[in-house]
């Protein structure tokens, strides 16, 4: 997946690669762009694109797979690259965005079928501690439930809830925070527990 981004780092236009890897975009000339560019498995790379007056031939980006060691204890999400799957307030939903970071998760448990692993899910520290308990075991449960729906083995899964006893931030009861900071408390991680 490609994004070509302005200057000002919004997503102008989005595009898959072609079987041989290839893409375009038309551009305005004297401008700077960013290009991300995502591909499972290996690490994403941002790019810097300056449009000029002449026309340049095709250049060529290489991507770094993503190959480190796994061992017990070891988040995937981290070693990975593999973004936190995050929830909306209130919600245990398996969002879009969600969807695309399991299918990372999901493609690691294939490849390696011995690697067993227990989805630890967290809550913000918005409402009480009990409700926060029950809701991060339920996003634990449906983390676990769409792993178990796309093929992996119940038996290579644990799903604990944490509510919001492991911010990783600041944002306790009664401090003021932004909804993007409250977001990165409301997380999934995949803990490996067995190899």
């Amino acid at each position: 997946l490609v994004n070509l981004l302005n200057e000002k780092g919004l997503t102008i236009a989005q595009q898959i690669t072609d079987t041989e890897g290839k893409f375009s975009f038309k551009i305005e000339c004297d401008k700077s762009y960013f290009l991300n560019l995502k591909k499972d498995l290996y690490q994403s790379q941002e790019l810097i694109l300056h449009a000029l007056d002449k026309i340049e031939s095709p250049k060529s980006i290489t991507m770094e797979t993503i190959v480190k060691p796994i061992r017990v204890g070891d988040n995937l999400a981290k070693i990975l690259f593999i973004e936190n799957i995050y929830f909306d307030l209130d919600k245990f939903d398996i969002r879009a965005d969600a969807e695309y970071e399991l299918s990372k998760i999901l493609i690691i448990l294939e490849q390696e079928p011995n690697i067993e692993i227990s989805i630890r899910s967290h809550t913000d520290s918005r409402a009480s501690s009990s409700y926060n308990q029950e809701l991060s075991s339920n996003r634990a449960n449906a983390t676990m439930m769409w792993l178990i729906k796309n093929g992996i083995n119940s038996a290579r899964l644990q799903a604990a809830g944490y509510g919001e006893s492991q911010l990783v931030n600041s944002c306790s009861d009664g401090v003021e925070c932004s909804e993007f900071e409250h977001q990165q408390n409301r997380r999934s991680e995949f803990i490996v527990i067995k190899i």
